[in-house]
């Protein structure tokens, strides 16, 4: 099971890599994923009756579209069910001014046992994504939701930048 997500992170961070149009695989920042907030959930919402994870340590890679302005990112993270969760996102973010920037993202994440928490999945994979704020380092994501276990998620990143990255 380990090596079969080990697998799939690779194959996402090459997919992130590739659809970068950059010819130097070398990622421009980190991601450091940090926490969730459930909107309008209780813990009857899920089956188990623990309530949704809402620290979710992950790391993801960020490759710079260049000339684009997109970027692309591949990673994983601690989902709300406490599961390995592992990514591939594609964002787009404008500057509003005062150090501000809004966009948006959309990519795929795996979601183990997705189809048996309700979530119409296929495969276990399901669509992330949503708008977002920047401001500095800080990313904050609105994402809504698919299923009928919460109205949407709020997350929270930290990105760094490697090398010469802005």
């Amino acid at each position: 099971m380990l090596r079969a997500r080990g697998l799939r992170t690779l194959l996402c961070f090459a997919t992130a890599a590739a659809l970068s149009g950059c010819a130097d695989p070398t990622p421009d920042a980190v991601d450091l994923i940090i926490a969730s907030h459930h909107i309008a959930a209780s813990d009857d919402d899920i089956s188990d009756g623990r309530g949704f994870n809402e620290v979710n340590p992950g790391l993801g890679l960020v490759f710079d579209g260049r000339t684009s302005g997109v970027t692309y990112s591949a990673g994983f993270y601690e989902n709300s069910f406490e599961d390995l969760s592992v990514y591939a996102l594609r964002e787009r973010d404008w500057n509003v001014g005062a150090g501000v920037r809004i966009g948006f993202g959309l990519g795929l994440a795996t979601y183990p046992g997705a189809r048996k928490r309700g979530t119409p999945s296929p495969e276990n994979i399901v669509p992330i994504g949503g708008a977002h704020v920047v401001y500095g380092p800080l990313r904050l994501s609105l994402a809504p939701l698919i299923d009928d276990t919460t109205k949407g998620v709020l997350a929270l990143r930290i990105r760094f930048p490697l090398g010469a990255a802005q």
